[in-house]
């Protein structure tokens, strides 16, 4: 299952399809990493699988999905959207962490770019909240961040978000790469120039 999982996610014509993991809780945080959409505990019920089966069908009825990022500067809060942005998706902009919560505590949001420094709190912070209220803590987070993290910090993160983008070489792709798995976009649909960013990245990767 975890090569299948894989193999999926790593195809350009297939990462888009929502995969639906059923599995022992503690590789919960590795299945999500690796872009599943969602995850079920073993054992299972009947009811746990139409619940979860139904989830997926309803996300996966044709709709622009919602991108929130989560950053006090603004010349990032121009860049990342006009990076990341297409005709399948809406963004919206937060400058403190509060204003993240307050917006996803309100809206419907199908993934998060959060910088781990902001005005009122750290993105530490944010993601604890996140964790703490069962309605958000499934969204997924992209950390994108200039900090130099230590060891002990990138893996506490990696135990809460979904993934971790270092701002440097590379991470413009990277960022619109790992976006674009937890959001489902269909690489063929996005631009020609966005195709040809990830495409760049994934020959790098290879290399």
């Amino acid at each position: 299952g975890w090569s299948v999982l894989s193999q999926l996610k790593q195809n350009p014509l297939t990462r888009h399809i929502p995969v639906q993991m059923i599995t022992l809780d503690e590789d919960r945080q590795h299945a999500l990493a690796q872009g599943a959409f969602s995850f079920l505990t073993k054992p299972t019920t009947v009811d746990g699988l139409r619940d979860a089966l139904n989830r997926i069908k309803d996300f996966a009825v044709p709709r622009r999905k919602q991108l929130l990022v989560v950053e006090d500067n603004e010349a990032e809060q121009l860049g990342i959207p006009e990076l990341l942005n297409h005709d399948d998706i809406d963004t919206a902009t937060a400058s403190e962490g509060s204003e993240a919560l307050d917006f996803l505590r309100t809206n419907e949001c199908d993934c998060v770019v959060l910088d781990l420094k902001l005005p009122d709190m750290s993105g530490f912070q944010v993601l604890e909240e996140l964790g703490k209220d069962k309605e958000l803590s499934a969204i997924p987070v992209v950390v994108f961040t200039g900090r130099e993290l230590s060891a002990e910090e990138d893996s506490r993160l990696r135990s809460m978000a979904r993934s971790v983008v270092v701002k440097g070489v590379e991470s413009p792709e990277r960022l619109l790469d790992e976006t674009a798995l937890f959001l489902h976009r269909i690489v063929g649909e996005l631009p020609a120039e966005k195709q040809r960013m990830l495409e760049r990245l994934h020959e790098s990767d290879d290399d």
